[in-house]
C-alpha cells in the first residue's frame, strides 16, 4: 500500500524530553539528507506543500502547472522512500 507523502516525511514528537531531543535531531538530519537529494524546484515545492498549500496554490505561487507540482511531489516521494529504505526507517 502506498503511503501519502506527508506520512513519509513527517516525524512525531516523543513523549519525554529525551525522545523529543532525539526526534528533533533525527528530523534535522533527515531534512539535511532530503535537501541534498532534491532539485531546487523540488525543494521549493516540498516547502510550500508542507506549509499546507494545495497543488493549485503551489502552482500559482511558483508560476508552474499543477502537473509540474504533481510530478515533483511524486519524485520527492520516491527519493524519500528510497532514502528511508523498505521499512520506512
Amino acid at each position: 500500500m502506498e503511503r501519502p507523502l506527508i506520512d513519509t516525511v513527517a516525524l512525531g514528537e516523543g513523549e519525554n524530553p529525551e525522545d523529543a531531543f532525539i526526534s528533533r535531531e533525527s528530523k534535522a538530519s533527515m531534512e539535511k539528507d532530503i535537501s541534498a537529494m532534491l532539485s531546487p524546484l523540488e525543494a521549493q515545492i516540498l516547502d510550500v506543500f508542507l506549509a499546507g498549500k494545495s497543488y493549485v496554490e503551489i502552482a500559482d505561487e511558483l508560476s508552474c502547472t499543477t502537473k509540474t507540482v504533481d510530478n515533483a511531489l511524486q519524485r520527492i516521494k520516491r527519493k524519500v522512500e528510497k532514502h528511508l529504505g523498505p521499512n520506512g526507517q
